[in-house]
């Protein structure tokens, strides 16, 4: 009896991990497509790289 509880216990521990990282993975998964399909990201990009480019400009006049 002891065994089986066990038994089930270790199977639930498994299961509860094999669906964690399975929806950790569609959720990475589903936010990278949101970000690489959404028409504002290369603005965003654009944004980041200018801003990264005055900032850069700024310490070098330093």
């Amino acid at each position: 009896m002891m065994y089986m509880k066990k038994m089930i216990a270790a199977n639930k521990a498994c299961t509860y991990c094999a669906l964690i990282t399975f929806g950790a993975i569609m959720g990475m998964a589903s936010a990278k497509m949101l970000v690489s399909h959404c028409c504002c990201a290369q603005k965003m990009k654009k944004k980041a790289k200018k801003a990264f480019k005055t900032l850069e400009d700024k310490i070098m006049d330093m």
